[in-house]
């Protein structure tokens, strides 16, 4: 093996230890995030934590032109769960996911914890009750929610249809 070879094996093994301290510090600082009815936490918290997650994984992000300021509906294509990490370093915003999200082991409690709105996709009120979601955090002091209007991830090459109900909160 040469050198340069040793170099990124030993950076590999390196970070593993380093992200499950990240990954633990995360969890930490969720956990003292204010929560419940009515409350939604600042993302600060998630914007410093995706920063060191993006850096650690060696996620390199350039940004182009002025960062928006006040109010916002974010709008972007998902292409895979770095898309959020990425988009949450650069972005202060709340996402909305699906509600199985909610459920999932540990990932669930840090999207709860850190203010992900959902949606129950399949359910006749479901964009709906999103939309009005939407709505109410968008009028909030600082509020900012980034949605994938195409409801799920793709490969990127195209774009699929946007759940138009997702859009009427703007």
């Amino acid at each position: 093996m040469s050198a340069a070879g040793l170099m990124r094996a030993l950076r590999r093994v390196w970070r593993l230890p380093l992200l499950i301290l990240l990954l633990g510090l995360g969890c930490a600082i969720a956990a003292c995030l204010p929560g419940g009815a009515g409350r939604v936490p600042s993302p600060a918290p998630m914007v410093w934590w995706s920063r060191r997650l993006c850096r650690l994984l060696g996620v390199r992000i350039v940004c182009h032109g002025t960062p928006l300021a006040g109010r916002a509906l974010f709008v972007a294509n998902h292409v895979s769960w770095l898309d959020i990490m990425v988009l949450a370093a650069v972005c202060p915003t709340h996402f909305l996911a699906k509600s199985e999200v909610a459920g999932w082991p540990l990932f669930g409690w840090l999207c709860r914890r850190v203010g992900t709105a959902f949606i129950r996709r399949g359910a006749g009120d479901g964009a709906q009750a999103a939309a009005a979601e939407l709505v109410w955090r968008l009028q909030r002091h600082d509020g900012r929610v980034l949605v994938f209007p195409e409801g799920t991830s793709t490969d990127g090459r195209g774009v699929r249809r946007f759940h138009a109900r997702l859009l009427q909160a703007a």
